[in-house]
């Protein structure tokens, strides 16, 4: 381990830790973090656990990023001034659900609405 980890490798020594496998959770848009496991057992982790590890990280970091992203849009659209005419339709008119989602997502960057 390098020495600037001194600190964790002290730690894992101290609750006697002898394997730990470290996963990086990212996304095409972000770095979230890492996810990372240890055991007392020394080469416990096969390149197959390690592999389904990986996709388990995969799925986590998805699941982190949608949450940012779902967010970060509704803090959007809570700031966007939604007016009581929507595309030419009073309040008083059948407003279509396309008509407030189209207005709505105006407010909301490109890149936060792909895959929507």
């Amino acid at each position: 381990m390098e020495p600037r980890y001194g600190r964790l490798q002290a730690i894992l020594k101290r609750l006697h830790i002898r394997s730990i496998c470290a996963l990086p959770l990212t996304t095409a848009h972000r770095k979230l973090g890492a996810i990372t496991f240890g055991s007392k057992q020394v080469d416990a982790y096969s390149p197959n656990d390690i592999r389904f590890v990986s996709q388990v990280a995969d799925y986590i970091a998805l699941a982190f990023d949608d949450a940012f992203n779902f967010a970060a849009l509704r803090r959007r659209l809570r700031n966007c001034r939604v007016r009581t005419t929507v595309s030419g339709c009073s309040s008083t008119s059948r407003i279509r659900l396309s008509q407030i989602w189209s207005s709505a997502t105006s407010c909301v960057p490109s890149r936060m609405m792909s895959g929507v």
